[in-house]
């Protein structure tokens, strides 16, 4: 990776930390305030987990 151009680097690099680490969300609290995704879009059934896998 020395030698490739720092678009490559850069893309290489963003696409490692995506979907390798996480991504930037590895982090995310929710805090006061903030409102969680299902609230957001009441139109959208919410499945949990276990109810997915239970399929």
């Amino acid at each position: 990776m020395n030698g490739a151009d720092a678009i490559i680097q850069f893309g290489i690099t963003h696409n490692y930390l995506i979907f390798y680490e996480g991504g930037y969300l590895k982090n995310l609290e929710l805090k006061e305030g903030d409102e969680e995704a299902t609230k957001l879009y009441l139109g959208v059934k919410y499945t949990t987990v276990e109810e997915y896998l239970k399929r």
